[in-house]
Protein backbone atom coordinates (compact mmCIF):
# COMPACT_ATOMS: atom_id res chain seq x y z
CA UNK A 1 0.00 0.00 0.00
CA UNK A 2 1.18 3.50 -0.76
CA UNK A 3 -0.08 6.58 1.08
CA UNK A 4 1.00 9.79 -0.57
CA UNK A 5 0.06 13.42 -0.19
CA UNK A 6 1.34 16.87 0.59
CA UNK A 7 2.70 17.86 3.96
CA UNK A 8 -0.09 18.24 6.53
CA UNK A 9 -2.76 16.30 4.59
CA UNK A 10 -3.21 13.64 7.28
CA UNK A 11 -1.32 10.68 5.81
CA UNK A 12 -0.09 9.45 9.18
CA UNK A 13 -3.48 10.04 10.84
CA UNK A 14 -5.23 8.07 8.09
CA UNK A 15 -2.87 5.17 8.57
CA UNK A 16 -3.17 5.29 12.36
CA UNK A 17 -6.96 5.24 12.08
CA UNK A 18 -6.83 2.22 9.77
CA UNK A 19 -4.45 0.28 11.99
CA UNK A 20 -5.51 1.33 15.47
CA UNK A 21 -9.32 1.43 15.31
CA UNK A 22 -10.48 -1.19 17.86
CA UNK A 23 -13.98 -1.17 16.31
CA UNK A 24 -12.66 -2.40 12.95
CA UNK A 25 -13.47 -6.05 12.18
CA UNK A 26 -9.81 -6.73 11.30
CA UNK A 27 -8.40 -5.16 14.48
CA UNK A 28 -5.73 -7.03 16.39
CA UNK A 29 -3.84 -6.05 19.50
CA UNK A 30 -0.47 -5.18 18.02
CA UNK A 31 2.80 -3.78 19.25
CA UNK A 32 5.04 -1.30 17.49
CA UNK A 33 8.79 -1.04 17.15
CA UNK A 34 10.83 1.70 15.54
CA UNK A 35 13.65 0.58 13.29
CA UNK A 36 15.95 3.29 11.91
CA UNK A 37 16.34 3.12 8.11
CA UNK A 38 19.99 2.10 8.48
CA UNK A 39 18.95 -1.03 10.41
CA UNK A 40 16.13 -2.37 8.21
CA UNK A 41 16.56 -6.15 8.34
CA UNK A 42 16.13 -8.74 5.63
CA UNK A 43 12.62 -10.09 5.03
CA UNK A 44 13.90 -13.47 6.20
CA UNK A 45 14.11 -12.42 9.87
CA UNK A 46 10.33 -12.19 10.23
CA UNK A 47 8.36 -15.24 11.41
CA UNK A 48 5.98 -16.80 8.89
CA UNK A 49 3.49 -17.75 11.57
CA UNK A 50 3.10 -14.15 12.69
CA UNK A 51 1.69 -11.42 10.46
CA UNK A 52 3.87 -8.32 10.24
CA UNK A 53 2.95 -4.80 9.15
CA UNK A 54 5.87 -2.60 8.19
CA UNK A 55 5.34 1.12 7.69
CA UNK A 56 8.04 2.97 5.79
CA UNK A 57 7.50 6.63 6.56
CA UNK A 58 9.55 9.57 5.30
CA UNK A 59 12.31 7.43 3.82
CA UNK A 60 11.84 8.57 0.23
CA UNK A 61 15.08 10.54 0.25
CA UNK A 62 17.09 7.80 1.99
CA UNK A 63 20.23 6.63 0.18
CA UNK A 64 19.98 4.08 -2.63
CA UNK A 65 21.24 1.17 -0.51
CA UNK A 66 18.38 1.75 1.95
CA UNK A 67 15.84 2.05 -0.89
CA UNK A 68 17.11 -1.27 -2.26
CA UNK A 69 16.57 -2.86 1.14
CA UNK A 70 13.04 -1.41 1.30
CA UNK A 71 12.33 -2.67 -2.22
CA UNK A 72 12.79 -6.29 -1.11
CA UNK A 73 9.72 -5.92 1.13
CA UNK A 74 7.53 -4.96 -1.81
CA UNK A 75 8.74 -7.90 -3.88
CA UNK A 76 8.91 -10.72 -1.33
CA UNK A 77 6.57 -9.68 1.47
CA UNK A 78 3.64 -11.97 0.73
CA UNK A 79 5.91 -15.02 0.94
CA UNK A 80 6.99 -13.94 4.44
CA UNK A 81 3.51 -12.93 5.73
CA UNK A 82 4.50 -9.24 5.65
CA UNK A 83 2.29 -6.31 4.65
CA UNK A 84 3.96 -3.02 3.76
CA UNK A 85 2.87 0.60 3.69
CA UNK A 86 5.05 3.32 2.17
CA UNK A 87 4.12 6.83 3.32
CA UNK A 88 5.59 9.64 1.27
CA UNK A 89 5.11 13.17 0.00
CA UNK A 90 6.97 12.53 -3.26
CA UNK A 91 5.16 10.03 -5.47
CA UNK A 92 7.59 10.43 -8.38
CA UNK A 93 10.50 9.47 -6.11
CA UNK A 94 8.59 6.40 -4.97
CA UNK A 95 8.45 5.01 -8.49
CA UNK A 96 12.25 5.01 -8.63
CA UNK A 97 12.59 3.65 -5.10
CA UNK A 98 10.35 0.58 -5.13
CA UNK A 99 9.53 0.11 -8.80
CA UNK A 100 5.79 0.70 -8.68
CA UNK A 101 4.23 -0.80 -11.79
CA UNK A 102 0.62 0.23 -11.32
CA UNK A 103 -1.37 3.18 -10.05
CA UNK A 104 -4.65 3.21 -8.15
CA UNK A 105 -6.50 6.49 -8.06
CA UNK A 106 -9.16 7.19 -5.45
CA UNK A 107 -11.63 10.00 -5.95
CA UNK A 108 -13.36 11.87 -3.18
CA UNK A 109 -17.08 11.20 -2.91
CA UNK A 110 -19.16 14.30 -2.42
CA UNK A 111 -22.34 13.71 -0.36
Amino acid sequence: MVVTGKNGTGKTNLLANLVLDPRAPYYENISFSYIPPEKIPSTRVFLLKRSTLIIFEDVCLAPEHIQNRIGQFFGNERHQNISCVYVTQKYHKLIDAVGIIFTVTARAVTP
